[in-house]
């Protein structure tokens, strides 16, 4: 029995050059000092921010609730600790989507294997999105966890946010 068969999941990354002169300010919701209740650990990378936004750049309310078929983006902001060489860097992102009981949606262990080297400059703003398109029943949040590393060092950030959905 294959489970989730009706429940299908986009995900994709996009390096993105950082906004010029825009600067989102911390806030502390919860036990987290990232918006949107992102819980993340950064060994070896400064980050500047972390955030939740919608395809057309607005930022998800604080409840994270989204709608079936809506896409959302994960935002870090990267300040410093991609090693780079020749001018470029090897990223390495993950994603994996369970439900809130625990049944696995989605898990890719590096979704950039497939790619090269991406310019140096692209990596500080890293976007990992994911849309729920169909789902078999009412779920309680989908935990996103995400992974992001330099191919090149030990340098890692880890974390996930929770989704909730309006059917």
């Amino acid at each position: 029995m294959k489970l989730f068969s009706g429940f299908i999941i986009y995900s994709f990354v996009v390096f993105l050059v950082s906004c010029k002169g825009k600067t989102e300010k911390k806030e502390e919701p919860g036990n987290s000092k990232y918006k949107n209740h992102i819980s993340l650990e950064a060994k070896g990378f400064k980050i500047k921010d972390a955030y939740l936004v919608f395809d057309d750049s607005t930022k998800l309310s604080d409840d994270n609730m989204t709608t079936i078929g809506k896409h959302v983006n994960l935002i870090l902001l990267i300040d410093s600790g991609w090693t780079v060489e020749d001018g470029k860097i090897y990223a390495g992102i993950g994603e994996k989507v369970e439900s809130n009981d625990g049944k696995h949606v989605f898990d890719e262990p590096d979704l950039m294997s497939t790619h090269g080297p991406v310019p140096a400059a692209d990596g500080s703003q890293v976007t990992i999105q994911a849309v729920i398109n169909t789902v078999d029943k009412q779920y309680d949040y989908f935990l996103v966890s995400f992974h992001v590393w330099d191919k090149k060092s030990d340098a890692e950030i880890t974390g996930s946010y929770k989704l909730h959905f309006k059917l």
